[in-house]
C-alpha cells in the first residue's frame, strides 16, 4: 500500500484563469509558471504547503549569487524535478521504514485522525465550529491525510497528550508573513532567503531536510530527550513537532486513513527567531530566558493596522526630511492644551526579513520602484484551551515596491494610519459612554449614582460592535492609499481623511439620537472627528438640538421635584398662549434658547408651558400611544380621535392650542406625558417625511400589546429627525 507524494494528486492549486486543480509534487514545480496560488482546508494547510515547497526548493536549486537572478528571469529549469526523483521513494505517505514526515517506530495506542485536525474537536477539546467528534470517528483519503499530516507538524498547538506535553510546532504562533509574486514559482523565489537573513550560525554542513536524514527519530520511549538544537535552515523548515505515524487502511478507492499514533516531537528552538515573523523585543526576559516575542494579532484586529509599525522599522533614508509645521502629528502636539507624560520609549522590534529581502531586490533594481508585491500573513488564533484553535486569519494586500526604499513614504503612511487608530480609540470612548448612561442615566450628574460594574459595560457595549464595524468598513479605503499614496500623495490623503470621516458618520446611527446616552456619545464621536482631522463638527449644526431635549425637560422636572410652585407658575401662564410671547418664562426658558432658531426656541416655550400645567411623572411612548391610553377600557373614543386627527394635520404654529386642549384631557383622567419625546417631536414637526405623524397615527391605532405600548418605539426614525425651518 502507498501514497507517494511526488506522483500522486494531493496539492490544491489556483491556475491563473481561475480553475483549480489538486497536484502532486513534481507536476507543481513543472507548472509553477501557470500556478496563481495553492488552496488549502484552512490558512495553516496553505502555509504548511508553502513551507513545504520552500525546502524542496533550498534543497534542490543552487540560488547563491547571481543564480537566483537567473532563476527569477528564465526559471530554474527542471531541478527540483530531478531532487524529487532521486528521493521519491522518501515520500511515499505509507511506506513501511520511511514513511515521509513520519515516525515508525511510534507505539502509543491507536487513536481517532480528528486528533491531527486543529479545527475538528477531538478528546477532551470542546466542539466549537466543528461537528466531528471521536465517537464517530472521520475518513481520511489519502491526500488529506498527506496535508492534515504536514499542516499538524507545522501548525501543531501545544497541549497534553501523547504521554506528556505536546510543544508548540514552529508557526503554531505568530504571523506568518510571505512574498507573492505573479506566480508559484516567482512567489517562492521571493521568500528565498539569503543565508545571512536565515539567522544560523556557525557549522551547518549536517544540515538537511528530514527525508533525508537516516535516523531522524529517537525512540518512542518516555525520558528520552524531546529538546535539540536545529541542524540548520533545511532542519528547521521540516522540523519534526510531533512523533506520529497514520495507520492507513485499504478500501477500493484507494487507501484510507482513520486512526493515527503519535507521541511527543521536538520542541522548536527557544532562542531562534523566525524571519517570516515580525519580532518584539521585551523588557524582561521570559522564564525561559528568551527576550522576544511575536507579533500576534487579536480576534477582531485587522492586520493592516500594523503594516506601518512594520515598514517602519526598516533602514531609512540616508537624509530625512524635517517634518514641517503641517505634519499631522505635530500639529496635534501644538494643540494639547496642558503637558502629558512621555510615553515610554518604543520596544526594540524586527520585521519579517522577507521585507528585507525584497528591499535588497529593490535596491539591485530587479524589483522596479514602481513594482507590486503581494504580501500574504497567515495565522492562528488560540482557543483558551491551547491545543485547539478558535479560528484562523488570511489576509493580503499588494504592497507597492516604493515603501521599501522611502523612508518619508512609510513616515506618511504612518500618520494617517494613526489618524484612523485615534478615531478608533476615540469610538471606544464613546462606546463606553454610552453604555455608561445607558445603564446609569443620571450617573454623569449625581454622585450617588452607582456607576455600572466594568463587566456590565462590556457586554452592553459588545451589543453594538462598533469598533469592528469600523474597521472593517475601512479596508477598501486602505487599499486605495496604499496604491495611490506614491503616485499622488495630496489626493490620496484627501480621499483617505474623507473615507475616515465617512466611517465615523456611519456609526451615529447606530448610536441613535433618543436617549441621553446615546446623545453625548455622539456628540463625543463627533469632536474626535472634528479634533483628529481637523474638519467642521458635522453634529455642529444639530449638535444643540440634540444635546438639550434631554437637559432642558431634565430641569423641568428638578422645578417639578422641588416643588417650586412659583416657577411652575410662571410657566403654565403660557399654556395656549404663543410661545415666546409671555415675560414670565423668559428667566427660565431664555437660558436655553439660541440666536436664530426660532422652530427650536418655541418648541421649548410650548413643552415649558404644558409640562407646568401637568407636571406628572411616569410618562413613555409617544404622543400617540399616550391618547390611546387615554381611552376609557381601552375602547374607542371619537372625542379623542376627532382632536388627534386635527392635531396631525395640523401645521407647526397650531401646535400650541391643539396640544393644550389634549394635555388638559390627559391631567383630568391621570396619563403621563413623555415630555423628552414630545420635544423632540415637536422639533421634527415640520420634517419633510411626516415620520412624526406616522409614528404617532401608527402608535394610537395600531394593535400593540400592552408591553409594545409601553415601549413603543422613541426613536424608529429619529435619525432623520433633523428639523425643517
Amino acid at each position: 500500500m502507498s501514497f507517494n507524494l511526488v506522483t500522486q494528486a494531493w496539492i490544491p492549486v489556483v491556475y491563473h484563469d481561475g480553475h483549480t486543480a489538486e497536484l502532486g509534487l513534481r507536476d507543481v514545480f513543472a507548472q509553477a509558471d501557470a500556478i496563481r496560488d495553492l488552496g488549502g482546508e484552512t490558512p495553516p494547510v496553505t502555509g504548511a504547503l508553502y513551507r513545504l515547497l520552500l525546502a524542496i526548493m533550498y534543497r534542490s536549486v543552487p540560488l547563491i549569487g547571481e543564480a537566483w537572478f537567473r532563476a527569477f528571469e528564465s526559471g530554474w529549469s527542471d531541478l527540483p524535478q530531478q531532487y524529487l526523483e532521486r528521493w521519491q521513494g522518501r515520500f511515499d505517505l505509507f511506506d513501511p521504514d520511511y514513511p515521509f514526515f513520519q515516525c515508525p517506530t511510534v507505539s502509543r495506542n491507536p487513536q481517532p485522525a480528528t486528533i491531527i485536525v486543529l479545527e475538528w474537536a477531538s478528546g477532551s477539546n470542546a466542539t466549537l465550529f466543528d461537528k466531528h467528534c471521536d465517537a464517530e470517528g472521520v475518513t481520511m483519503q489519502a491526500p488529506e491525510a498527506a496535508r492534515r499530516l504536514l499542516t499538524v507538524q507545522t501548525y501543531g498547538l501545544s497541549g497534553l497528550g501523547g504521554g506528556g506535553s505536546f510543544p508548540d510546532a514552529p508557526w503554531a504562533r505568530g504571523v506568518v508573513f510571505l512574498a507573492q509574486g505573479r506566480n508559484l514559482r516567482e512567489t517562492l523565489l521571493l521568500n528565498w532567503l539569503p543565508p545571512e537573513l536565515r539567522g544560523f550560525e556557525g557549522d551547518t554542513s549536517d544540515d538537511a531536510p528530514l527525508w533525508e536524514r537516516e535516523e531522524p527519530w529517537a525512540s518512542d520511549v518516555i525520558g528520552d530527550l524531546h529538546e535539540r538544537e536545529a541542524l540548520g535552515w533545511l532542519d528547521y523548515l521540516t522540523w519534526p513537532a510531533r512523533r506520529l505515524l497514520l495507520l492507513p487502511e485499504y478500501e477500493e478507492g484507494g487507501p484510507v486513513v482513520r486512526q493515527i499514533r503519535w507521541s511527543l516531537g521536538y520542541r522548536a528552538p527557544r532562542l531562534y527567531l523566525d524571519p517570516h515573523k515580525h519580532w518584539i523585543k521585551m523588557p524582561k526576559p521570559k522564564p525561559d530566558g528568551s527576550t522576544w516575542s511575536y507579533l500576534q494579532l487579536d480576534e477582531g484586529r485587522v492586520l493592516w493596522r500594523n503594516l506601518s509599525a512594520i515598514l517602519a522599522l526598516l533602514p531609512p533614508q540616508e537624509e530625512t526630511p524635517e517634518v514641517t509645521e503641517e505634519d499631522t502629528a505635530s500639529s496635534a502636539k501644538k494643540r494639547q492644551a496642558r503637558p502629558r507624560k512621555p510615553a515610554p520609549p518604543p520596544l526594540p522590534q524586527r520585521p519579517p526579513m522577507v521585507l528585507e529581502w525584497l528591499r535588497a531586490l529593490q535596491a539591485r533594481e530587479l524589483l522596479p520602484a514602481t513594482a507590486v508585491t503581494g504580501v500574504l500573513a497567515l495565522a492562528i488564533i488560540p482557543h483558551e484551551q491551547r491545543a485547539l484553535a478558535r479560528g484562523y486569519r488570511r489576509e493580503q494586500f499588494e504592497l507597492p515596491v516604493a515603501y521599501l526604499h522611502d523612508a518619508t513614504l512609510r513616515e506618511t503612511l504612518a500618520t494617517a494610519l494613526a489618524q484612523a487608530e485615534s478615531l478608533g480609540r476615540s469610538i471606544w470612548g464613546a462606546t463606553r459612554t454610552w453604555a455608561t448612561l445607558s445603564l446609569a442615566p443620571l450617573s454623569d450628574v449625581d454622585p450617588n449614582v452607582k456607576a455600572p460594574a466594568p463587566e456590565d459595560l462590556k457586554k452592553m457595549a459588545a451589543t453594538l460592535d462598533l469598533e469592528s464595524r469600523y474597521w472593517g468598513s475601512l479596508s477598501s479605503a486602505f487599499t486605495r492609499l496604499l496604491h495611490e499614496l506614491p503616485e499622488d500623495p495630496e489626493n490620496a490623503l484627501r480621499a483617505w481623511r474623507k473615507a475616515l470621516a465617512a466611517a465615523i458618520t456611519d456609526l451615529f446611527p447606530l448610536l441613535g439620537d433618543t436617549l441621553k446616552a446615546s446623545t453625548l456619545a455622539q456628540l463625543q464621536l463627533g469632536a474626535a472627528l472634528s479634533r483628529t482631522l481637523n474638519l467642521k463638527n458635522p453634529l455642529v449644526s444639530r449638535s444643540t438640538d440634540m444635546e438639550n431635549p434631554e437637559r432642558f425637560v431634565q430641569y423641568l422636572e428638578h422645578l417639578r421635584d422641588k416643588q417650586d410652585r412659583a416657577a411652575l407658575a410662571a410657566l403654565r401662564a403660557g399654556v395656549d398662549r404663543e410661545p415666546g410671547t409671555v415675560a414670565s418664562m423668559y428667566p427660565y426658558v431664555a437660558p436655553w434658547t439660541f440666536t436664530d432658531t426660532p422652530w427650536r426656541d418655541a418648541g421649548l416655550y410650548a413643552v415649558a408651558a404644558l409640562f407646568a400645567l401637568h407636571p406628572t411623572a411616569g410618562g413613555r411612548g409617544d404622543f400617540g400611544s399616550t391618547l390611546r391610553h387615554a381611552r376609557k377600557d381601552q375602547q374607542p373614543d371619537a372625542g379623542i380621535e376627532r382632536r388627534f386627527q386635527q392635531l396631525l394635520e395640523a401645521e407647526v404654529e397650531q401646535l400650541p392650542r391643539l396640544l393644550f386642549q389634549l394635555v388638559t384631557l390627559l391631567k383630568s383622567r391621570g396619563v403621563p406625558v413623555n415630555w423628552h419625546q414630545l420635544l423632540r417631536d415637536y422639533w421634527g414637526w415640520n420634517h419633510p417625511s411626516g415620520y412624526v405623524q406616522r409614528r404617532w397615527a401608527a402608535s394610537y391605532w395600531r394593535a400593540y400589546s400592552a408591553d409594545d405600548a409601553e415601549n413603543n418605539d422613541e426613536g424608529s426614525e429619529a435619525a432623520a429627525s433633523t428639523p425643517a425651518t
